[in-house]
């Protein structure tokens, strides 16, 4: 069934061809509503549409506040209250009138997103509130409320709060320069408590001819932008307390023409001399304190502002009585209240006008800046149907008049932890469903069987609807219902407590949900209960309740439904589940490891605490206990395997009566874990040779470049500096580098993976882009681009494979965490191209940063590969340090990264020999481990050493002299050489040096 009803409006005129013309349709256009003022005060809104019931407090679906709005023509009325949670931005259709003060009970909250009034010409929006906030929100810097383009419009009696970039703004699009807001009314409403280090009141961008009006409204706790004005704007009866060092109102900072009405406001500091910092030096997890001087009331004054100033108060004495000053036209001209002109500078000053701009609308409600503040105290925000406790607690910062004040970083840190309690009250009795109640019809001549009555067109211009929301001035009467319900359970009772915020009722009823999911009395409770004990339960069930208040003449609406079961008897546990490693899972390592063997166990936790004992062993029908004499509650254990075994386990558990569910006895294998040889390495320690195992391999070239090497990462790195268009390390292409398998298949053949150690802050010379690497060219054969690479484009790095013109990327990393990235330490970076998994997949520092599926792994294409820029082009070049640059065929699995990572091998071999002698294969000895040769880097200046290898029992294996060429030495013919850990001992001019190494 549609929530609304209606009649077309000059259908409506039509039935009413006699109707008096008042004094005020012949001199002006009806007014928005009585007491509408400035600049929006003609708009229509809804007038002519029909009438639209929100029923719910869904974020969307028919009933909903969204869909209400989602469509013109339509005055939205309200059946409930409560709190929207908003999953996204709320846009608004034009020729709306919102009600929310027809909502029975509190109000309405929208929270967790944004309002968009963009674009909703003639819009009316009266007593609704829309808080933004950090905890539901999607993040970043985001207007609570905002409109971009559109004209006549009337916001009245709103709370507009927790906007993280401003609260509410009205700043033309540039896109739509025709198209600026224009005609529109801020008037008796809250702009307060911006979050994060932004925090802004609003920003009025509109040009000269414009007009916004801001009137009668209160900005609190923003610490700046209260507002930033630019345009045609009225700003006149406003109060503004506890703004901070990013200025009260400003006054354009701009050299863009402004006519602006700034009269009778009053500016009062607050206590507020600090706030958090999530961003620009802090983060969200750790936000910084931040001091700061609060602004005079008006600054970043320019003379293309011009402005009639009258009649506007300071009180910056912070003793809790109103006491301000004057503002004179030289407060306009500094930016705190000590602050004196640098000599030389210049005085920077609004145009002041003698008298007020005729193109300024006449406000007929004026009032002084003292009178202003009392009636904004009593009446500004959504006070009907009551304040909110967000916008109470505002009220009381501001009547502590400079004693109280915080200008806060996230809703949570209120007394209110979010929106507070909204209570909900009862639809009034509306036999038409037209939006008006029936006592209002009655009295009002109206017929309550009629649901067309509501949209004709009455005497005084409005529709009758809208002179019964023009009349309410007070909350409608309802029974506040029960709320916070909470329940404690045992085996066969259950304790129900709620809060009581009801002062009428006579008492409550407590109802039960039967099997069938009907709910009925089970209990009567006296006035002022706020809990119950329900007796006679089974254990172990599911039960439901809700909860009304009552009196003689009324009942509120239910409160939610709680559900709580009852506590489980003593059972024995359930058996443990889900074992990791997986069942006949196989792992790969060279020596003993520590392996975490886990469980998951799904016994309730009435049953108590449920305990384990772990049994392991290389024999299925012999296992040990391991987990100690007494039973662990850790769902983990570590057991150390060695590889090539296969290991049984089971995981026993037991109750508090020490009673035990038998695990099921789960295995998996281990196999000795074979290191992967790279098919291109550069150490780039000294030398850009290619130290690869592999016939043909090409030594790396640089292009454009003197080679700088620095401090890397093991022994030496090249520092890619002063980098150019046209700059890179290439490496010419070799069959060892040929990736090449079947099209659309899982061809191993067609895998690889690229490992890097990086030292660089990201930023890129050339339109901040730069490529770590680059296989592959932009156009075959037949013309089409086909390679792989990681690139940085304006902080953030990115992973992608281009196959026949189609490409796949992945963006890895982008702000913080790009910059803990990229912060001039070294970091490990692993590219993998696997066609096997059909994915892209990148490490960083040996753990996962980024996966993607990609089928893109056919390249074809015998070229070679480029580092710190893109092949062909040669247009975006990567500055920065890189060190130890190896390319692998095949996937490299995450244990292997995280090897290659933490020893420089994929294999992670171990790093000692009998506990004491450290290996590390990054010393330069290559490859490592090694077959049948190696290279090992000496002296630049030697020309010949001694080399001898020695065992792990410290016999002497081998003694060669060699020669040596530009810093290296070649041991070749080592096919007889047992496998295992040798000592290399190499006899230089100036001394031994002794690294270690492996053979295979």
């Amino acid at each position: 069934m549609k929530n609304f009803t209606s009649i077309v409006g000059t259908f409506a005129l039509a039935l009413f061809p006699l109707l008096p013309v008042t004094a005020q349709s012949v001199t002006e256009p009806q007014l928005a509503f009585p007491g509408a003022e400035g600049f929006g005060r003609y708009a229509v809104g809804g007038r002519y549409g029909e009438v639209y019931h929100v029923t719910n407090l869904n974020d969307s679906g028919e009933g909903s506040l969204r869909d209400a709005v989602s469509q013109p023509n339509r005055i939205v009325v309200f059946d409930v209250s409560g709190v929207i949670h908003a999953k996204s931005v709320i846009p608004f259709a034009k020729n709306l009138t919102i009600a929310a003060q027809t909502a029975p009970g509190n109000g309405i909250v929208i929270y967790g997103n944004r309002v968009s009034f963009s674009g909703a010409d003639n819009i009316i929006c009266r007593y609704l509130r829309v808080r933004y906030g950090y905890e539901e929100s999607p993040g970043g810097y985001v207007d609570a409320a905002g409109v971009a383009f559109g004209s006549n419009m009337i916001f009245d009696h709103l709370s507009v709060t927790w906007g993280t970039d401003e609260c509410f703004s009205i700043n033309g699009d540039s896109k739509r320069p025709d198209d600026q807001p224009r005609n529109i009314t801020i008037q008796n409403s809250i702009m307060g408590q911006g979050l994060w280090d932004h925090s802004c009141g609003g920003l009025m961008q509109t040009s000269d001819e414009n007009g916004i009006t801001l009137f009668r409204n209160l900005y609190i706790d923003n610490k700046t932008r209260n507002n930033k004005v630019k345009g045609l704007n009225q700003f006149v009866n406003n109060v503004i307390y506890n703004w901070g060092d990013g200025g009260a109102y400003i006054m354009g900072d701009t050299d863009a023409a402004s006519l602006a009405d700034i009269q009778n406001n009053y500016f009062i500091e607050g206590k507020s001399e600090r706030y958090l910092v999530r961003y620009n030096g802090g983060t969200p997890e750790n936000p910084v304190t931040q001091s700061f001087r609060p602004t005079v009331p008006f600054t970043r004054a320019k003379p293309a502002f011009v402005t009639y100033f009258a009649g506007n108060y300071f009180d910056n004495n912070r003793d809790g009585k109103l006491d301000g000053r004057l503002l004179t036209r030289e407060d306009c001209n500094r930016y705190q209240p000590d602050s004196a002109i640098p000599e030389g500078g210049q005085q920077l000053t609004p145009t002041f006008l003698d008298g007020p701009s005729e193109k300024h609308p006449v406000i007929g409600a004026k009032m002084t800046a003292e009178e202003a503040y009392h009636w904004v105290v009593s009446n500004v925000g959504a006070t009907l149907p009551v304040r909110d406790e967000v916008d109470a607690y505002m009220i009381d910062e501001l009547t502590s008049l400079g004693t109280k004040g915080q200008i806060i970083d996230t809703e949570m840190s209120l007394p209110t932890r979010g929106p507070g309690e909204i209570l909900r009250g009862v639809k009034l009795p509306d036999t038409d469903n037209d939006g008006i109640p029936d006592a209002w019809e009655e009295q009002n001549g109206l017929d309550k069987n009629d649901p067309t009555d509501a949209m004709k067109i009455a005497a005084n211009g409005y529709a009758n609807i809208e002179n019964y929301i023009n009349s309410i001035d007070a909350p409608m009467p309802f029974l506040a219902c029960p709320s916070t319900m909470e329940a404690t359970a045992d085996h066969t009772t259950i304790t129900l407590s709620w809060k009581d915020y009801s002062d009428e009722e006579e008492g409550y009823i407590l109802e039960q949900r039967d099997a069938q999911g009907t709910f009925a009395e089970v209990a009567k409770l006296p006035v002022n209960t706020t809990s119950h004990t329900v007796s006679d339960l089974t254990p172990g069930v599911l039960y439901a309740f809700r909860l009304k208040a009552y009196n003689t003449t009324t009942e509120s609406v239910y409160s939610d439904v709680l559900e709580v079961a009852t506590k489980r008897l003593l059972v024995a546990p359930d058996q443990c589940i889900e074992p990791f490693p997986e069942i006949d899972a196989i792992l790969s390592f060279n020596a003993s490891k520590d392996i975490t063997l886990s469980w998951k166990n799904e016994t309730h936790p009435d049953n108590g605490v449920t305990t384990y004992k772990v049994y392991a062993g290389t024999e299925k029908n012999k296992l040990e206990c391991i987990s100690g004499a007494e039973a662990q509650e850790a769902t983990s254990l570590t057991l150390k395997a060695d590889p090539s075994k296969t290991y049984y386990w089971r995981v026993d558990a037991l109750n508090v009566k020490n009673e035990v569910t038998t695990g099921t006895v789960w295995s998996f294998m281990t196999q000795t874990l074979d290191a992967k040889e790279p098919v291109m390495y550069l150490s780039l320690d000294g030398t850009l040779k290619n130290f690869a195992d592999v016939a043909g391999a090409k030594d790396a070239e640089l292009v454009e470049l003197e080679p700088t090497y620095v401090a890397g990462k093991n022994e030496q790195g090249l520092l890619l500096e002063n980098v150019v268009t046209g700059s890179c390390i290439s490496v010419p292409y070799y069959e060892g580098m040929k990736f090449e398998g079947g099209s659309g298949t899982a061809d191993p053949a067609a895998s690889f993976s690229v490992s890097m150690w990086v030292k660089s802050d990201g930023s890129c010379p050339v339109d901040g882009k730069g490529f770590l690497f680059h296989k592959g060219t932009f156009k075959d054969s037949k013309g089409k681009a086909r390679w792989c690479g990681a690139e940085i484009r304006n902080n953030e790095l990115y992973f992608a494979v281009s196959q026949n013109g189609t490409k796949h990327e992945i963006k890895l990393v982008s702000g913080d965490v790009f910059k803990n990235i990229f912060n001039n330490e070294w970091h490990h970076l692993v590219f993998v191209r696997s066609h096997e998994e059909q994915a892209l997949i990148a490490y960083c520092d040996g753990k996962l940063l980024g996966k993607r599926d990609s089928n893109r792994a056919y390249m074809n294409s015998e070229v070679g590969i480029v580092f710190g820029n893109v092949m062909e082009k040669l247009n975006e070049p990567f500055a920065g340090t890189l060190d130890e640059l190896k390319l692998f065929r095949g996937t490299l699995m995450a244990e292997e990264v995280t090897n290659l990572f933490e020893t420089g091998n994929t294999a992670g071999i171990p790093t000692s020999i009998n506990q004491e002698l450290a290996i590390n294969s990054e010393l330069g000895i290559y490859p490592s481990p090694f077959f049948n040769h190696f290279y090992i880097v000496v002296p630049q200046e030697e020309v010949s050493v001694k080399i001898c290898l020695y065992d792990a029992s410290g016999r002497l294996a081998l003694s060669r002299e060699v020669k040596a060429d530009n810093g290296t030495a070649y041991i070749g013919e080592l096919n007889g050489l047992a496998g295992g850990i040798y000592v290399v001992s190499v006899e230089t001019s100036t001394g031994v040096i002794t690294k270690t190494a492996l053979k295979k």
